[in-house]
């Protein structure tokens, strides 16, 4: 914390020869002028500081006051739209800030203004937030370019980062520095005032943010907020703040944070701050209010967009707790809420985010899962009948994204596909937005949630076609798919989310396209040259190893052991995928290997591309195949645990991995005598 001998010893541009004015005499603000506001702030809060020095040196404690209350009628002024521009206003608040936040972190300012001039400073203070509601910032935002928003938002968020003084308020610790109440108050006020003024702005902003660009204040402004709220929600101490007061910069705290959280990069800056478990501990309690709630399941869904996001809300119970949030409060306590929009909205969010951290699995085949999907199909196909695919807000690239999560299982598939012309009315979609987007470039404004509608779509569509009652009803549009093959082409996608964050449940369009193909017309898309020689006629055998990305690190692991063996040549995608035709590349691997190792997990299950795989090696090519567990707990099930039934399979995870790997190599080398798939009733668990 700042003492009085960091105070700066700043020159006075004007020599204060009277301690005592009057407001008849002379001005600071001449008031039939419209002089620069900027340049009489900074020369204000000049003349403060060395008021303060004054003031611990004499006895004469007037003239901070008449300069707190002409800093008060400049705030005045700009709260009248004929005195200045919102432009103007908004630079003159940004000095005012940077001014007032630079006394604040120093104890005389502190002490001085709370035992003599409290009642200015709080007038003062009134004015600032006053000037947050007179203008519209939004329109403001409108006609700025991203870069000067960025430049605005990081240069006040900079100035509470380096704050001591409100990093101290939010961490609860300014209040314990003295047993003074008033010199508490004073602070409090001001803390209080300042975060509500400055949150304010940069919710209206919209900012583009990132992981990388927020990264240094995870540990300072994020964790502090998470300390602040908890404080409140938990402890409910509301002594710092009047209760009003308080309740509106929890409510534009949390808006704020939901307002980050909405830009899916930066959800493990708030993961890092504990804000996950943090929301669902507090979504828990019987007396929040109704914004609160609000926002609270807005940014815990938010966080279940990201796939790390979904693992950390398991980890902590978020399903159990969001059943338990709609059964005791959605469905019971909040039944009282007038706005009907409100009640709506927390709804959509409740199903949205429950659908994201649940596996699919999970959300098969009961009533109440059904439920759940019937609703987001429900309100999925309003959306698409919106002239601007919303429902009550949300865009239907959300509820898209969340169905095509659902879509890698089967049963859900044949259940959403069983609604009405939902084939067709996916279809229609897609050939809207592919027309939309059509016309436009890298840049305009919402091209980005266009290209991951289409995208959600395509996977959508990926999915339906490894169902075979559903292809041919695929093949009556494959004019669309076409389509969507030129669209890839113009390279639009790429440019368009370069920067932004993409689930791994999403595949590229590259894959899609190539899946879609492949599963549409097999036979009709790829000549297939494998090779004829038996492998017990040859010293090294070929061996492809399928997995998914998710579980790279025991891909890895058990690559650089495989490797290590001159019997073995093992093709892997890091390694040899060289062209941009992936698929092309791994079904020629496939092709050519004498067996082909399936790394299955969760996330090999739920993957598209594995899917792809393991169908083309056992139902088109029928080729030796090895099922590896890579953990010790998943079972296969669905298409994966049909077309593995029978087969010896290896499983990790129970035993010393380097006993497991040697059961891995003799199953290999059996494999090198046949040349099509043998089933046995026995398995291998790594046991000798």
């Amino acid at each position: 914390m700042a003492n009085d001998s960091l105070i700066p010893n700043i020159v006075v541009k004007e020599k204060i020869e009277e301690k005592v004015r009057t407001d008849n005499e002379t001005k600071v603000v001449n008031s039939e002028t419209k002089p620069n506001c900027i340049e009489q702030v900074n020369t204000l809060f000049k003349q403060l500081t060395q008021a303060l020095i004054d003031t611990g040196n004499t006895n004469e404690t007037h003239l901070p006051e008449l300069i707190l209350r002409d800093l008060n009628q400049i705030c005045s002024r700009l709260d009248d739209r004929k005195y200045c521009s919102a432009y103007d206003a908004l630079d003159t608040f940004k000095i005012m800030l940077k001014n007032y936040i630079r006394l604040l972190d120093t104890d005389s300012f502190v002490n001085v203004i709370a035992h003599h001039y409290a009642l200015a400073n709080n007038s003062l203070l009134r004015s600032l937030l006053a000037i947050t509601r007179q203008y519209d910032i939004s329109i403001l935002v409108q006609e700025m370019t991203r870069k000067t928003q960025q430049q605005i938002f990081f240069s006040l968020f900079d100035l509470l980062n380096t704050s001591a003084r409100i990093v101290s308020f939010l961490q609860s610790k300014s209040s314990k520095t003295t047993n003074n109440s008033d010199v508490n108050q004073t602070v409090a006020n001001a803390c209080g005032s300042v975060l509500y003024a400055i949150l304010e702005i940069l919710i209206k902003l919209r900012a583009q943010m990132t992981g990388n660009n927020l990264e240094k204040y995870q540990n300072t402004l994020f964790a502090s907020f998470i300390i602040f709220l908890d404080e409140y929600f938990m402890i409910k101490k509301c002594s710092r703040l009047k209760e009003l007061q308080n309740d509106r910069l929890i409510t534009t705290m949390l808006s704020f944070i939901c307002n980050t959280a909405d830009q899916t990069s930066t959800i493990p800056i708030l993961i890092y701050a504990n804000c996950p478990q943090a929301c669902l501990r507090w979504i828990s309690l019987s007396y929040l209010n109704i914004d609160e709630y609000c926002s609270l399941i807005c940014i815990l869904h938010n966080i279940a967009r990201h796939d790390v996001g979904v693992i950390i809300l398991n980890k902590y119970e978020c399903a159990k707790i969001l059943r338990e949030f709609k059964s005791q409060m959605l469905d019971g306590k909040l039944d009282f809420i007038i706005d009907n929009k409100i009640y709506t909205d927390m709804r959509v969010l409740y199903y949205m985010t429950l659908a994201l951290v649940l596996d699919s699995d999970e959300l098969r085949g009961d009533s109440v899962n059904n439920d759940i999907i019937s609703y987001l199909l429900s309100i999925t196909i309003a959306a698409s009948k919106s002239w601007k695919f919303r429902y009550e807000g949300f865009h239907i690239s959300e509820l898209l994204i969340v169905l095509m999560k659902l879509c890698v299982n089967d049963v859900i598939i044949d259940y959403i596909l069983r609604h009405n012309e939902i084939l067709t009315i996916f279809c229609t979609i897609l050939d809207k937005f592919l027309t939309i987007v059509n016309n436009r470039k890298a840049g305009d404004d919402g091209i980005g949630i266009d290209v991951l509608t289409i995208m959600a779509l395509a996977n959508i569509l990926w999915s339906i076609s490894f169902q075979n009652r559903y292809r041919n009803e695929l093949i009556k549009n494959i004019e669309l798919i076409k389509r969507l093959e030129k669209f890839h082409a113009t390279g639009l996608p790429g440019k368009v989310l370069a920067n932004s964050y993409i689930p791994h449940r999403m595949s590229s369009l590259t894959k899609v396209i190539h899946g879609i193909w492949e599963n549409l017309s097999p036979s009709v898309k790829r000549v297939i040259k494998s090779s004829t020689s038996s492998s017990s006629n040859r010293s090294v055998q070929s061996l492809m190893i399928s997995y998914s990305h998710a579980n790279i690190r025991f891909c890895r692991q058990l690559y650089d052991m495989l490797i290590k063996d001159p019997t073995l040549s093992v093709w892997i995608d890091f390694n040899n995928c060289k062209s941009r035709d992936i698929w092309e590349e791994i079904a020629h691997a496939i092709e050519q290997s004498d067996c082909i190792l399936f790394l299955m997990s969760k996330e090999y299950f739920n993957s598209k591309s594995c899917r792809q795989e393991v169908a083309y090696v056992t139902d088109t090519l029928k080729k030796n195949f090895i099922p590896i567990y890579i953990d010790a707990d998943y079972k296969a099930t669905g298409w994966l645990g049909i077309r593995i039934a029978g087969s010896t399979y290896i499983r990790f995870g129970k035993n010393d991995f380097m006993n497991i790997y040697k059961n891995l190599l003799s199953i290999i080398n059996k494999h090198r005598s046949t040349t099509i798939p043998t089933h046995h009733d026995i398995t291998q668990d790594g046991n000798n």
